[in-house]
């Protein structure tokens, strides 16, 4: 009687693991297992991207060409094209932290470690990056999630809690492609393109950012939600946007005659800009020749 109900025991606790390793994270749970701190988040829902065909037009064919995304796909099977749906990374000062929801080949990928020079203990693998002092640490967080940080510590991984410690309860956007970022991450980076300096000042009295790439019943839509420290500000950056628009579509009009929907001249003179208190909100429409012209590159 005892070793049969050891047993039962034995095989509910099983049951319960193994149901709660298939499970899929939440994104609040992808969120909440990422180091605390300040840092830029950049989230993408590679599986509505693929089913709205956004994905293969704008990223297709560029990753494609990299010869060690070629041999990594050889030899681990894993494409994200196919195999990936969620990602979700976390950028701060110490290196860039990722949770990833897909389907993995761990044998395969333990094995390309190993072939790469690095290795694999338990679970946990550390690789050496392309460049000095740039270290990739990763190990399995569930049957389906990746857990992955690229660092100057060759177990940065370790900083990613397979249980979090506590729960993410702000709201987060629904929209499959999003990035929020404080503006101290903005004001302090020195890798801004140079087109976008001027789009960054525009933002300087801001608090943070949110950037999301949606769809509407006309088309896929671009946004942006300023937070500023208050209505006064959030006046003087939409009436700078506003203005910023106005003179690209002056320029446009004076070399071209008009914006051409398949660049980005068209989709940013026909932005609008709303203010909401101390909250700025701005609106692009991205029409399909768009990537469909990413697509042709």
């Amino acid at each position: 009687m005892a070793v049969g109900l050891i047993c039962v025991c034995a095989l509910v606790v099983g049951g319960v693991i193994w149901l709660r390793q298939r499970r899929q994270l939440t994104t609040p749970e992808l969120v909440a297992s990422l180091p605390e701190g300040p840092g830029v988040l950049l989230f993408v829902n590679t599986a509505a991207l693929r089913d709205s065909g956004v994905l293969a037009a704008s990223l297709g064919k560029t990753v494609n060409e990299e010869p060690e995304y070629r041999n990594f796909v050889s030899q681990t099977g894993f494409d994200y094209r196919t195999d990936l749906d969620q990602a979700l990374a976390k950028f701060t000062d110490n290196g860039v932290y990722m949770v990833v929801n897909g389907r993995f080949d761990w044998n395969s990928i333990m094995d390309y470690v190993t072939h790469s020079g690095g290795s694999c203990h338990n679970g946990f693998c550390r690789v050496q990056g392309s460049e000095p002092g740039r270290h990739i640490s990763f190990y399995p967080l569930r049957t389906h999630v990746l857990a992955i940080a690229v660092s100057r510590s060759e177990s940065a991984a370790e900083a990613i809690k397979p249980v979090p410690q506590k729960r993410f309860t702000d709201p987060l956007p629904p929209e499959p492609v999003w990035l929020r970022a404080p503006m101290i991450a903005i004001r302090n980076s020195e890798k801004l393109p140079a087109g976008t300096r001027q789009f960054a000042r525009i933002l300087d009295p801001a608090d943070s950012v949110l950037f999301t790439l949606g769809n509407d019943d006309s088309g896929f839509v671009a946004g942006m939600e300023v937070d500023c420290k208050n209505a006064g500000d959030a006046a003087v950056v939409k009436t700078q946007f506003e203005d910023l628009t106005a003179m690209l579509r002056k320029m446009i009009a004076q070399e071209s005659g008009q914006a051409n929907p398949a660049d980005l001249s068209g989709i940013l003179t026909g932005g609008t800009f709303e203010r909401r208190d101390r909250h700025v909100l701005g609106r692009w429409h991205v029409p399909r020749p768009f990537f469909d012209a990413l697509s042709a590159n």
